[in-house]
């Protein structure tokens, strides 16, 4: 169902274009101070220290309270730090700024920086359409896909279109999955925000409606029917 157009024969090698994430506003980062004095490492976690360290994070509602969000005017606030402009930069620059920052005031401080609202969307054809959270660096459409039960029997592969918010507007560009060309294009990798919606096939449309056509067909041949009775 996928790669139709790949060589059995031989081993053929995909250059995948990475195009790393840059953040955005809105992004919501985890942001943690690490030290080798807890009592430092308090200080700049003050959210850690006041609440229960495991339900920080455990759900929706606690990523988006207790994470950072990238404000307007692309910067993070942080306690004792202040703010800091991480909008437009990828997650591991992010995190060297904010390092940059740390250095400022302990010399044994590191800084761990993620992005944790890496959400995207599956629609369409596929057995379990909704939006998914991914908790590693770099996600495929196969992945993603995967995520989402994978296309169903309705789905056409040849046309899956990805829909990607970026800072200039919104791109939109139709892939055949049953091909190869998806591996070497900047859409193999999921971004976040991504929309990925799979179209139906044109019988699904006919197989829905067998029903009421049949129940067409039966009409007319039973109206036939009556009017050669008639005559």
């Amino acid at each position: 169902m996928y790669f139709k157009n790949t060589k059995t024969d031989s081993t053929e090698v995909f250059t995948n274009v990475d195009s790393a994430y840059k953040l955005q506003i809105g992004d919501i980062l985890y942001i943690r101070v690490l030290s080798l004095n807890k009592e430092i490492s308090d200080v700049f976690n003050v959210a850690s220290v006041s609440t229960n360290s495991y339900g920080l994070y455990n759900n929706e509602s606690s990523l988006y309270i207790n994470g950072f969000t990238i404000n307007d005017s692309g910067k993070v606030v942080l306690p004792i730090l202040g703010e800091i402009n991480l909008a437009g930069k990828t997650v591991s620059d992010a995190r060297r700024e904010v390092q940059k920052t740390l250095g400022e005031y302990i010399k044994d401080g590191i800084a761990d920086l993620k992005l944790i609202s890496y959400r995207y969307t599956i629609l369409g054809e596929v057995r379990k359409p909704g939006v998914f959270v991914n908790y590693s660096d770099k996600l495929n459409i196969f992945e993603a896909l995967g995520n989402a039960g994978d296309v169903n029997e309705y789905g056409d592969r040849t046309t899956v279109t990805i829909i990607r918010p970026t800072k200039t507007g919104t791109e939109s560009v139709r892939f055949d999955l049953s091909g190869k060309e998806i591996l070497t294009s900047k859409y193999f990798y999921i971004k976040p925000n991504d929309i990925v919606y799979v179209e139906p096939l044109r019988y699904k449309i006919w197989h829905i409606n067998t029903t009421n056509i049949a129940l067409l067909l039966t009409s007319v041949t039973t109206l036939v029917v009556v009017l050669n009775y008639l005559k």
